[in-house]
């Protein structure tokens, strides 16, 4: 079930941000943090000690190379458990993607062909790694630059049979099915439609730039208006979904960021 409380539209919290955060302590519904940029023990644990009591928290993450070859890295996912006994988020997410491969690791969140085969060795992973955490995940459609014609199904239809095989959740960024949408024609509104609405129990916005001719989730750019409008449309069949607004590149300063924050809920929640 979806925690009601955390209706609204909270923010990815980056270092650049806390200092500000834990001195002005704005109203904000939850923060999202990278869960990866807190493994490493040091003085910034004591920030995000100071955040959690301020805040709801969740953990996202960048390293549990879903849909990978490789076996998960237990290390890793001991580390995620450790933090979250710690910290105690309300949800801990990751992407269906290809993070490492062969020991290999791209520093990127790389594609992969909608398959039966990777959802059935993704929901093995997907199970191994819920049973250590003792929860539940989420896992986020992906943005993605290529496409294989060794995919079987749509993307939509290998995240519904994925989250029904693997009894996971699902984080649905909205700015990832856009971009997909400029870049190849995969219609946005039907995604919305053809997902699983009952395992959504995240939603992502972000903003795309066109480099080189491509829309690339850069998450460097205000929200379009166009997912946007998704967003209200989204709001309406899903019910108070926790929204998390991302920006990563060329940041504004702090007070501009919490103010798009707040114009985008605003939006939300204007009557039709």
């Amino acid at each position: 079930m979806i925690d009601n409380s955390l209706a609204g539209v909270g923010i990815n919290l980056r270092l650049d941000y806390i200092d500000e955060l834990l001195e002005k302590k704005p109203n904000l519904p939850f923060v999202e943090v990278i869960a990866d940029n807190w493994l490493s023990f040091g003085p910034h644990h004591k920030k995000l000690e100071k955040v959690r009591e301020l805040y709801p928290i969740s953990f996202h993450c960048v390293g549990m190379n879903l849909c990978s070859d490789d076996k998960i890295d237990s290390k890793y996912i001991d580390s995620i458990k450790s933090l979250s006994e710690r910290f105690n988020p309300f949800q801990i997410s990751d992407h269906l993607s290809v993070q490492a491969l062969d020991g290999n690791y791209f520093h990127d969140l790389l594609p992969h062909p909608f398959s039966h085969s990777i959802i059935k060795s993704t929901a093995n992973k997907i199970d191994e790694i819920q049973n250590i955490l003792k929860r539940q995940i989420l896992v986020e459609n992906l943005s993605y630059y290529h496409q294989f014609e060794e995919s079987e199904m749509k993307e939509y239809e290998f995240i519904n049979q994925l989250a029904e095989l693997a009894d996971c959740h699902i984080l649905f960024d909205l700015n990832n099915i856009w971009v997909n949408e400029m870049n190849y024609g995969i219609c946005s509104e039907n995604f919305l439609k053809k997902i699983n609405h009952d395992r959504v129990k995240e939603i992502h916005i972000a903003g795309a730039e066109i480099i080189d001719g491509i829309y690339v989730d850069t998450h460097g750019s205000s929200v379009n208006e166009s997912v946007r409008t998704l967003l209200k449309r989204a709001e309406a069949v899903l019910g108070d979904c926790p929204i998390v607004y991302e920006r990563d590149n060329n940041l504004p300063t702090f007070g501009e960021f919490i103010k798009e924050r707040v114009q985008i809920e605003e939006m939300l929640y204007a009557p039709a």
